[in-house]
């Protein structure tokens, strides 16, 4: 390796740079939803959250692409792939055990209501029209695919328990939001059936990503790096 890419933080070694570079652009992908939370939280608009955290991500991943060794940009670049792939799957999985719950036992709420109101948020003033609906599907896809490349990002192949653990704290973040912001009736059959969905989100994306990311020594810190 380059002493210019020794030479990247003080006192930290080039693998153990890289390595935490890697953790915190994948990590970076929960700005998707955290856009959201600002909104609702303090009215900061959603589309300026949203542009302003993508563009970090891309600033961050054109900087890791010129200072990364060619073995830790590989990596990174299947960890992205793998948990754009483990998000896709496990937000399909979320919507339809969500469904099947709510047909199931004729629940007093709907599982994809938000999506209006998505939409809203993306597109002040244009009404709910069938697109902005669409518009807002399109923020839930594209959340649980960034949820799904922060996941693998940070736990790699930890397995479906780390991530339902990893899904349960999603559901926190979105009981104590969306019951006021949504002004949720059915309280309890809402936590019901947020709380199926999760486990099946969590789940569902810790199985995938093991079974599809490769073991890789250098995700293990090594003994002179740990202190």
């Amino acid at each position: 390796m380059s002493e210019q890419h020794g030479a990247i933080l003080p006192g930290v070694t080039p693998r153990g740079a890289m390595r935490g570079a890697d953790q915190a652009l994948t990590t970076a992908f929960l700005l998707s939803g955290f856009g959201l939370v600002v909104f609702v939280v303090v009215g900061f608009p959603l589309p300026v959250a949203l542009v302003s955290g993508w563009a970090a991500i891309v600033l961050g991943v054109l900087w890791f692409e010129r200072v990364a060794p060619p073995e830790r940009r590989a990596r990174f670049h299947e960890v992205v792939r793998v948990g754009a792939i483990a998000g896709l799957c496990a937000t399909v999985a979320y919507d339809l055990s969500r469904l099947v719950l709510v047909r199931l036992f004729d629940l007093d709420v709907w599982p994809f209501a938000a999506f209006g109101a998505f939409g809203d948020a993306l597109l002040p003033g244009a009404g709910r029209q069938g697109w902005v609906r669409v518009v807002g599907g399109g923020y839930h896809l594209v959340n649980g695919v960034s949820f799904g490349i922060a996941y693998t990002g940070l736990f790699r192949r930890r397995g479906a328990l780390v991530g339902i653990a990893y899904g349960l704290g999603l559901e926190a973040v979105m009981l104590a939001l969306y019951p006021g912001w949504l002004s949720i009736q059915a309280l309890r059959e809402f936590t019901q059936m947020s709380l199926v969905g999760h486990v099946a989100y969590g789940a569902t994306l810790g199985a995938v990503a093991r079974r599809l990311l490769t073991p890789d020594p250098a995700d293990v810190p090594p003994a002179d790096d740990a202190g």
